[in-house]
C-alpha cells in the first residue's frame, strides 16, 4: 500500500545507468505522490527518456532502486511492471498501425486479464466474460478521449493528435497507478496542445493517477505541473513548484533562457 504518512506512490533512489563509459543517469532520486503530476525537464540528452526506460524495465539500472507503492521493481520485465501499475507513452508514437482503434485499446486491456491461454483456447465462461468487460472498458476509454467515432478505423488513418490520444487510451487500459507521458505534445499545434493539457488534468483527477511527464512545451509544463524536476547530464539539479523553478536563476540561465513568461513556450527546455 501507499505509505499513509508520505502518500508516496513512486520512490526512486540513487538510480544510476551507464552505457560504456558514459553515465546516462547519475544518482537520480525522485518521488511522486498519489494524484500528483510531476514534470521532468532538461536539455536534449539530459537522460530523461533513459530514466523512463529504467522505470519501465526496458533498461536495468546499474545501481539504485525503484519502488511503486513500496514494492521493489528491480529485475522485473516490462510486461511485469505494466501489471504492477506503470504505463507509458512514447516520444515517437508506437501504435499497432494496422489494427483498428478499438483493437489497440483492447491490447492494453489484455495486460490485466486473469483468464489463461487455456481459457482462450476453449472459450471458457471466464474468458468470454473478461473479453466482454474489456470491450466495454475500451469503448468507455475511447469516449472519454473523444475517439469513439474512430473505433473501427485503422490506427494509422487517424490525425496525428488523435494518434497521441489513442496511445494514452491504450496506456490507461492497463489500469495504471502511475502514467509516464513522454513528450505528449510533440508535433501538436497550439489548439491541440491546449486541449491536451486539459485532458491530462481531467484524467489525473478522474483516475486518481500519479503522472510523470517529459515535455518541452514550457507553457504546458508550467500550467499543469504540481512540481517540476530538472535534469542535466543524467543528474537532478533542481526540484520545486512551477513558481520556484521559474525563479531559480540556475535553471533559467542554463535551461529555460533568460526569463520565463506565463504565455511563452520553449522548444528546447
Amino acid at each position: 500500500m501507499t505509505d499513509p504518512k508520505t502518500n508516496k506512490l513512486l520512490q526512486v533512489t540513487g538510480l544510476t545507468k551507464s552505457f560504456g563509459g558514459i553515465k546516462a543517469l547519475q544518482d537520480m532520486s525522485l518521488d511522486i505522490k498519489a494524484g500528483e503530476l510531476v514534470a521532468l525537464i532538461g536539455p536534449n540528452g539530459a537522460g530523461k527518456t533513459t530514466f523512463f526506460n529504467c522505470l519501465t524495465g526496458m533498461y536495468q539500472a546499474d545501481h539504485g532502486q525503484v519502488q511503486l507503492k513500496g514494492n521493489l521493481l528491480k529485475g522485473l520485465k516490462p510486461s511485469e511492471i505494466t501489471q504492477v501499475g506503470i504505463a507509458r507513452t512514447f516520444q515517437n508514437i508506437r501504435l499497432f498501425d494496422q489494427l483498428t482503434v478499438i483493437e489497440n485499446v483492447l491490447v492494453g486491456c489484455h495486460a490485466s486479464l486473469q483468464s489463461t491461454f487455456i481459457d482462450a483456447i476453449f472459450r471458457t465462461t471466464r474468458h468470454k466474460e473478461e473479453e466482454e468487460e474489456a470491450k466495454e472498458k475500451s469503448y468507455q476509454l475511447l469516449e472519454k478521449l473523444n475517439l469513439l467515432q474512430h473505433a473501427q478505423s485503422k490506427a494509422d488513418s487517424l490525425p496525428y493528435a488523435d494518434q497521441r490520444r489513442l496511445e494514452i487510451a491504450r496506456a490507461l487500459a492497463t489500469e495504471p497507478k502511475l502514467l509516464l507521458l513522454d513528450e505528449p505534445a510533440a508535433g501538436m499545434n497550439h489548439s491541440e496542445t491546449a486541449e491536451l493539457d486539459q485532458l491530462i488534468l481531467q484524467l489525473k483527477e478522474e483516475f486518481g493517477l500519479g503522472i510523470l511527464l517529459i515535455e518541452h512545451d514550457m507553457k504546458l509544463v508550467m500550467k499543469i505541473s504540481d512540481r517540476i524536476f530538472v535534469m542535466d547530464r543524467g543528474a537532478g539539479i533542481a526540484v520545486g513548484t512551477p513558481s520556484e523553478i521559474r525563479a531559480n536563476k540556475k535553471v533559467i540561465a542554463a535551461y529555460l533562457g533568460e526569463e520565463i513568461e506565463e504565455d511563452a513556450g520553449a522548444e528546447n527546455a
